[in-house]
């Protein structure tokens, strides 16, 4: 006698998720893909995406096709190294990958321009805390919401010897900034030596995907409305400059 059971095992999702960065005038090489798996309603995990068929075609009808990282996992660029993305350009991004196919859009914001720096060599007094130290200005875009990350650059930094605490550049620019300027101050700063301030700018309807994070890329994506198809996550353009700043003794 045969007898026949019903199989009550869910069926594992996996969904494509889209980190995507793409900068003006600068190199594609911020595709982060990766995959998200789960059974019914329990959550698997999120895993690298390797393997995966991915492409950038142009406004003007370019197919870029994107290679994977040879040292990072799920990450693609672009192999042309004198390629860059074009202001003002619309990009379409394509994924396929074991059957499963993604699609966004993202348009190339105008390059980001700096009207004034103040210095970049800064002396610092410790016994004078909370003192305005740097201003940055830059041009008045009202379609572009702007964002600051400070990264320290020195390899064994020294502390600042303020009496009051400091360090507060995450707390003082996690959010993206209304105005044409910023101003920092010496307690915004925990280190002496070498930094890198980024201005980065982006459309306002994606403002809420980022926020100020401290760590290697700076910005990263946090929570907002999602733009993939057939996915999930965001893939959006940006427009960003570097200042090196030196704080001295």
């Amino acid at each position: 006698m045969i007898f026949l059971s019903a199989c009550n095992e869910q069926v594992i999702r996996e969904t494509i998720v889209v980190d995507g960065k793409l900068y003006t005038n600068e190199r594609i090489s911020d595709i982060h893909l990766s995959v998200v798996r789960s059974e019914g309603d329990v959550f698997l995990g999120q895993f690298p995406l390797s393997g995966a068929e991915v492409s950038l075609l142009s406004e003007a009808g370019e197919l870029i096709p994107l290679e994977e990282s040879p040292s990072i996992q799920g990450k693609y660029l672009d192999p042309v190294l004198q390629r860059v993305v074009l202001s003002g350009e619309t990009y379409t991004l394509q994924v396929r990958w074991e059957g499963k196919e993604a699609k966004a859009m993202a348009t190339i914001p105008p390059e980001l321009e700096l009207l004034q720096v103040s210095t970049t060599t800064i002396p610092i007094n410790p016994d004078s805390p909370n003192e305005p130290i740097f201003t940055v200005i830059w041009d008045d875009d009202d379609d572009l919401s702007h964002v600051l990350s400070l990264n320290v650059t020195e390899d064994s930094p020294s502390e600042i010897p303020f009496d009051v605490p400091s360090g507060n550049f995450d707390a003082n620019y996690r959010f993206p900034l209304t105005g044409q300027g910023a101003t920092l101050l010496n307690t915004d700063f925990e280190f002496y030596g070498e930094h890198n301030l980024t201005i980065y700018g982006l459309d306002q309807e994606y403002e809420a995907l980022f926020f100020y994070q401290p760590g290697e890329a700076g910005v990263i994506i946090d929570d907002g409305p999602e733009n993939i198809v057939g996915g999930a996550g965001y893939f959006v353009g940006l427009t960003r400059v570097k200042v090196a700043l030196d704080l001295i003794e």
